[in-house]
């Protein structure tokens, strides 16, 4: 799911909040799984905690199916990345970053998982390189 919508984006496809198309990646390359990422995605998980993970996109949810749907769709509930689509130190504290993280061309593995936490399901995902 998140190749896909990877690949949307290199087409240049994904709309920003303005109504405004990101422009197309010139080099988006596909994510592939790495194992000792999701070992460090579930180290983090187990501590379930409710707020963000430095670095990770994190997701604690009744639903644990809607984490990855809900990073992606920060880039139009947000404030937008500009024109250039630099991602600056402002964009830190906001929701953007999960969207970013998972968007990043030069990003190449991933390693997600998903922890019970009390009523709640707390999905993590880490990216290489971040």
């Amino acid at each position: 799911m998140t190749n896909w919508r990877r690949s949307v984006l290199a087409q240049g496809q994904v709309v920003k909040r303005n109504g405004v198309y990101m422009p197309a990646a010139a080099n988006m390359q596909s994510l592939r799984y790495d194992c000792e990422l999701e070992l460090k995605a579930r180290a983090r998980a187990e501590e379930c905690a409710a707020e963000g993970i430095d670095g990770a996109n994190a997701y604690y949810e009744e639903n644990r199916h809607y984490s990855v749907k809900e990073w992606w769709k920060q880039v139009r509930l947000d404030e937008p990345i500009g024109l250039s689509c630099y991602f600056r130190a402002k964009h830190q504290s906001r929701s953007v970053r999960s969207f970013t993280r998972m968007a990043w061309a030069n990003s190449n593995k991933i390693g997600c998982t998903i922890q019970e936490c009390d009523d709640r399901w707390h999905s993590v995902c880490l990216y290489s390189p971040a």
